[in-house]
Order: C-alpha cells, then structure tokens, then sequence
C-alpha cells in the first residue's frame, strides 16, 4: 500500500474552531500539522496529500492562506489536496471559491468539509455569540469520516495512475 504523506495546512484565529477541526483530520490522515505562518517551502515537496484550512473571514478564507497559495511554486501542479473550514455558517460559496483558488494553482481537489464553529465577533458577542458548542462532537465525527474518505479517494487515484 501507498505510504500518504500528508500535511495539513490551516489559519485559525479566534476561537480556535479550525484548529479543532484540524486536529481531528490530521489524527485520521496521520498527517504533519502546519499553521501558515510557521510553512515552509523547504519541506513541502515530501507531501503528497495536502490539505487547507481555514476559518472564514468576511466570505473568504483567510488572506495569509490565501496569499500563501499564490506564493507556491509551480511544483504543485498535480499534488492532490482537500478543503476543510469553519465558519459561522456554512454556505456552499465558501468551498467553491476556496476550490478554485487551489484548482488554478493546478491541484487536484479530492473533496471539502465544512462546519459550523462558534463565533462571538460584531454585536453578536452582546448576546454571548451563536453557534456555542461548536464544533461539537458530531462535527468531530464528521470531520473524521472526511478524513477517511479523503484517504480512500487518494489510494484509489493512486491505484489509477
């Protein structure tokens, strides 16, 4: 069997709910963990699976991650890769625009997850936020199903090629 070497790539501000999530996925894949302000370039041609993460901020992941994508060299065309986030709501604009950012960069995208996460910013936080106890155990859940089926996704492309 194909030895995965994944590493997880994440932003997570505030709350802590990407890191949560990413947690999850990263015990699942047996994958490296990274925030992006510790990535390095220098390490990431050893991966094979990558995953990006990142909570979601005024519609869009966060911009670090972003502009951290852009700055990748042409070497990631045709590594296989997957989206989780967090968000106070889940709308499905947030992964197709996440998934696009990294399909024009030449990644093969094997699926995308997203959950709720707490969220205490603007006014809301007079009313002690919404989503509390988010992620719950049922997200973690998920997230780790995600995970497997991000692994049997990747083994089946591998077995193709």
């Amino acid at each position: 069997m194909n030895e995965i070497k994944s590493l997880l790539l994440y932003s997570s501000l505030s709350k802590g709910n990407t890191s949560k999530i990413a947690q999850v996925i990263a015990r699942e894949l047996k994958s490296d963990l990274m925030r992006t302000a510790d990535f390095s370039i220098t390490s990431f041609n050893k991966y094979n699976l990558i995953g990006f993460g990142s909570g979601i901020y005024k519609g869009r992941p966060h911009s670090k991650l972003i502009e951290l994508i852009d700055r990748l060299p042409d070497i990631v065309r045709g590594k296989y890769a997957f989206i989780f986030c967090t968000s106070r709501s889940c709308k499905n604009s947030y992964l197709t625009d996440f998934e696009k950012i990294l399909a024009l960069k030449g990644f093969i995208v094997l699926g995308s997850f997203q959950t709720k996460g707490f969220y205490t910013n603007s006014v809301l936080n007079l009313f002690g936020g919404i989503n509390k106890g988010r992620p719950s155990p049922y997200d973690y859940m998920d997230a780790s199903d995600f995970a497997k089926s991000v692994k049997e996704a990747y083994l089946a492309k591998i077995k193709e090629s």
